[in-house]
């Protein structure tokens, strides 16, 4: 697996696999299994840095306009329910 570094590197963002569309749910089930195959003493990925920091990030620079969480002058065209 990726170390956290090399996620952190890369700005990553969290996706679905197709199975479902709740991001959270991704996040939490992402965060699970990643702790089960570390060892005692590893880092995890932030999950929750990979969905509100660095998805928001990749499509601001994919749809060439701010997105993310809901204050003025932020793009809401984009909801996770």
């Amino acid at each position: 697996m990726s170390s956290n570094n090399t996620i952190n590197q890369l700005k990553s963002g969290l996706g679905t696999d197709g199975m479902q569309g709740s991001m959270l749910r991704e996040g939490k089930e992402g965060m699970l299994i990643r702790s089960s195959h570390l060892g005692g003493g590893e880092d995890s990925a932030n999950y929750l840095q990979l969905l509100f920091e660095n998805n928001p990030k990749i499509a601001s620079k994919f749809f060439g306009e701010k997105t993310g969480l809901h204050s003025t002058g932020i793009s809401s065209r984009f909801g996770d329910f």
